[in-house]
């Protein structure tokens, strides 16, 4: 069933018995009431009798008798009956009666005082009158034709309304669940049109503050996890179809020429360098759009461990020289530090050594390779709970208008489009800095050199890895 129907149900139900139980409360205390009423009614009017009959001097029964045919107060079918100590009749309202009154009765009002039993239509009362030479039982019924008709006509006027308000209720119950459901029924309309290529719509969140909207913003919140899992796929399959086509078709195109007639040995050896070259290019490609899918990827998890910055900057250098040995790096502290355990704490932060090495590689290798000289000069400072390394170089500079672009994937500079490089590095950089709670900036001036400005919470703890 569904759930609009299931409330529309509950609803009525709910409502229905609360109103069924009010309006059974509304008979039932109707009904004692008017039949107290009655019955005080009767017990008056049998009183009256008895007093006529005991304390009036020259009344008699017949006389009594005579005084309540013509009475025009008398009850529908009333009947009263009198009768003395030893249960003998001494008065009767009517020549034949339709009341059964027997010995035990009169015995339990004398027991009681008083007694109100119901004889089919009639209703009888009893009591014990208190009379000047005996105790009188006086037993008196009648039948309350107005009142049962009223209790009737309040019956079927209780029905008639239960009935309708049943038919209001069901009608209200399927506007009030239509209304409530109105944001989740927008959502059933909406999610069908979200699918991998229109990820990037989110359904209505309605007014942001009820359990619906919660609801919605908690499925809004899903789907941009999913956007950014299917961005990531995305651009790891252009990216890697987009880097790893043009080295294969160098290669294969090489490999098709070479096997077009004989060759020399030294050709050979050229061919090989050539193809190795690229191979060893192809491979760096990959690892690096490897890394960059990793990083992107939300549930990316890397080990982490307190790392010394001051010796990952010179690992990185040597690494830099072995294969580069025309580049020049120097290092440059902001003071002297000495070898104590403050100092190493100053130099130290939490994270991953291994990606932090292709941070300061990437940025070492991009300031030898863009400059003319291939010198990079880097200066190493400590400012507020800070590490803040400086990569200069005096070279060609990047526009102001690509110095946000060059951290895009794939992104390189007009001015530098004839130096080898596959885009990805400073990409790479930012990313990997970000899962270490940094920052990478930028400073350049065309003609005059760039400097990039990496900072990193010292023994930061609370970043996201």
């Amino acid at each position: 069933m569904e759930i609009r129907k299931r409330l529309t149900l509950q609803f009525t139900i709910i409502v229905a018995v609360i109103l069924f139980l009010a309006e059974l409360s509304i008979f039932i205390f109707s009904e004692l009431k008017w039949k107290e009423d009655f019955n005080s009614r009767l017990q008056s009017k049998a009183t009256a009798v008895t007093k006529l009959l005991l304390d009036v001097e020259g009344v008699d029964a017949d006389i009594l008798r005579l005084i309540e045919k013509n009475n025009l107060s008398t009850m529908p079918f009333e009947e009263i009956h009198i009768f003395n100590n030893a249960n003998e009749e001494i008065f009767s309202s009517r020549d034949s009666s339709n009341l059964l009154i027997t010995p035990e009765m009169l015995e339990l009002i004398r027991v009681n005082k008083y007694i109100d039993p119901v004889q089919g239509r009639y209703t009888l009362v009893g009591f014990e009158y208190f009379g000047i030479k005996d105790r009188i039982i006086v037993v008196a019924g009648a039948i309350d034709i107005y009142g049962l008709r009223k209790l009737t006509n309040l019956r079927n006027i209780l029905i008639i309304v239960f009935m309708v308000s049943l038919l209001i209720l069901y009608l209200s119950g399927r506007l009030f669940s239509n209304r409530a459901l109105r944001p989740i029924l927008k959502v059933i309309h909406e999610v069908p049109a979200i699918t991998e290529s229109t990820l990037h719509l989110r359904v209505d969140e309605g007014n942001g503050r009820d359990e619906i909207a919660r609801l919605a913003q908690t499925f809004n919140k899903m789907l941009e996890r999913l956007e950014a899992v299917f961005k990531v796929q995305q651009s790891f399959i252009a990216n890697a179809s987009h880097e790893i086509r043009t080295p294969l078709a160098h290669i294969s195109g090489q490999m098709e020429v070479a096997l077009l007639k004989e060759r020399t040995r030294e050709e050979y050896v050229t061919l090989i360098s050539n193809v190795l070259e690229d191979i060893i290019n192809l491979g760096n490609t990959a690892n690096r759009l490897l890394l960059l899918t990793m990083a992107n990827s939300e549930s990316y998890q890397i080990p982490k461990d307190t790392v010394r910055m001051d010796e990952l900057l010179w690992e990185a250098h040597a690494e830099l020289i072995k294969t580069h040995p025309t580049y020049r790096v120097t290092i440059q502290f902001q003071e002297d530090f000495e070898g104590d355990s403050e100092t190493e704490q100053l130099l130290s932060v939490i994270g991953n050594d291994q990606l932090l090495r292709i941070v300061i590689l990437n940025l070492m290798e991009n300031g030898c390779k863009y400059s003319a000289g291939h010198r990079v000069q880097i200066t190493l400072e400590h400012p507020n709970q800070l590490i803040r390394i400086r990569f200069s170089d005096q070279g060609v500079g990047i526009p102001i208008e690509e110095q946000e672009l060059v951290f895009e994937p794939f992104y390189r500079g007009k001015n530098v489009a004839s130096v080898q490089g596959s885009g990805l590095g400073l990409s790479l950089v930012r990313r990997i800095t970000q899962l270490h709670g940094g920052t990478i900036t930028l400073r350049s001036v065309p003609g005059e050199g760039s400097e990039f400005i990496l900072e990193i919470p010292i023994l930061f703890e609370e970043f996201n890895l």
